[in-house]
């Protein structure tokens, strides 16, 4: 009778490491999706030898007047660029405004 119950429990025990191997990979490409997740949101764009990279927006309250966006502007080339406008299709009125680390 012991060697009938040992049998049913490597059976099951079999069953339940088959079950676990399964959860395992399937939490490890649910993490690799979410972390993939992160280059969707995050395009990168490039005109000639300007690069803008990582541009991204915050959703705002209800009620808002105001939104921020934010991206980075990368020249390659070996002449200079400047930026001289800036328009949105999502608002009236866009404003430029510059930020560095020094």
């Amino acid at each position: 009778m012991s060697h009938t119950f040992r049998a049913r429990l490597g059976r099951n025990s079999r069953f339940l490491r088959s079950f676990e191997e399964r959860l395992g990979v399937t939490v490890l490409l649910l993490a690799l999706l979410f972390v993939s997740a992160q280059a969707v949101f995050a395009h990168e764009f490039r005109v000639g030898d300007l690069e803008i990279v990582h541009p991204w927006s915050r959703a705002t309250p209800p009620g808002a007047k105001v939104a921020g966006g934010y991206f980075t502007v990368t020249n390659t080339g070996s002449s200079p660029d400047r930026l001289l406008s800036i328009s949105s299709d999502v608002s009236d009125r866009t404003e430029l405004h510059e930020m560095g680390v020094k």
